[in-house]
């Protein structure tokens, strides 16, 4: 739970499934409630309402959960009140959430500050925070709810140290659901991204880009298309639009911008100092984007049909050139006219130039 947003991931049987990112937070919930005061002697009525419109459709999307667990993460009242020092987990009886619940709707900011020792800056977030734990109890009909107070840094600082393959696995799993989400073709989406790390790889030592970038334009791969599902015209800067306004968990505010602007450019647009959104990237992460788009950017010529027609791909260096041989099912003539038509990008930022070979071609 954070101050203007919130995050809420599904596991199931100690998987995870999904995540969704939800206009909930403790200081706007707490921004509402001071307005609400103004004309409302019952604001938290009006409060759960709004709780419930952020979070009820989600109920839909989970479908029959039964005896799930609530883990809340953020919330520091409750984890100073149930933590003992070096627990990193903490269950909170229902009951004994439901009578703070109350005893907190009624009473004054004074006395939230004695008895929960918090400060004057921190007090109104304490009600937001227990209006948003208990819609989401009842919305979700968990049965259990544990308190943590491991920091979403702190939590993927052990998970990278410990569980490299659980997080990026989250991350990969985040990306699928949602591409299927925004309608993009599973086959489509395989294909693309199995090329487009053959061709990481294959360049490995021209980009030298290192493993984290590596799964960067993995997902990159998986999402560049969700755009068609607003429209195929100018689809890129859509899917753009949505990973901007969707990051994925697990990765960092820079990873999704990387992610966003890989996707922003792999169909027409190229990056350019002279385009805005090129030029107000931060500097460090200016030239990945580009090598990583060039990537995306043949990989993904390389099924403009979308039918798959390559069963297989071999490539070879020489010189200046790169070449793709290409065993296919059938011709490659809408395939060859889209890879003549989006590897100058590839071109201008390796200094190679691309040849699309079909097995037999002399």
């Amino acid at each position: 739970m954070g101050l203007s947003t919130s995050t809420l991931a599904y596991f199931k049987k100690g998987v995870f499934e999904t995540s969704w990112n939800i206009d909930l937070g403790k200081a706007k919930i707490s921004q509402l409630a001071e307005n609400l005061r103004q004309t409302t002697a019952t604001p938290s009525d009006i409060i759960f309402d709004y709780i419930s419109s952020k979070v009820e459709y989600l109920v839909g999307e989970l479908g029959d959960v039964e005896n799930a667990t609530l883990i809340v993460q953020g919330v520091s009242v409750l984890a100073d009140a149930y933590l003992e020092r070096g627990q990193f987990l903490g269950e909170v009886a229902l009951d004994d959430f439901d009578t703070s619940y109350r005893r907190i709707t009624d009473s004054t900011d004074q006395y939230v500050i004695n008895h929960y020792q918090v400060d004057e800056q921190s007090v109104g977030w304490v009600l937001p925070s227990f209006l948003i734990i208990s819609q989401t109890l009842r919305l979700l009909h968990a049965k259990q709810l544990y308190v943590t107070g491991v920091t979403p840094f702190e939590g993927l600082i052990a998970v990278r140290e410990g569980q490299e393959s659980q997080i990026s696995q989250m991350i990969r799993t985040s990306a699928d659901n949602i591409a299927r989400r925004y309608g993009v073709k599973s086959a489509h989406r395989a294909f693309v991204t199995k090329v487009t790390l053959e061709l990481f790889d294959a360049l490995a030592p021209i980009h030298r880009l290192d493993e984290h970038y590596r799964l960067l334009v993995e997902i990159a791969s998986k999402v560049d298309d969700i755009g068609n599902f607003i429209s195929p015209q100018g689809h890129y800067r859509h899917s753009a639009y949505i990973l901007e306004a969707n990051p994925l968990i697990g990765l960092s505010d820079q990873d999704n911008r990387v992610i966003a602007e890989v996707s922003r450019y792999h169909s027409s647009e190229s990056p350019d100092v002279d385009e805005h959104h090129y030029r107000n990237m931060d500097d460090e992460i200016q030239l990945p984007v580009a090598k990583l788009a060039a990537i995306l950017r043949v990989a993904d010529s390389l099924d403009d049909s979308r039918q798959q027609k390559i069963s297989k791909l071999e490539l070879a260096l020489e010189g200046n050139r790169l070449l793709i041989y290409a065993h296919a099912s059938d011709d490659l003539v809408l395939e060859k006219w889209a890879f003549q038509r989006k590897n100058k990008l590839f071109t201008d930022v390796y200094g190679l130039q691309p040849e699309l070979i079909a097995k037999g071609d002399n």
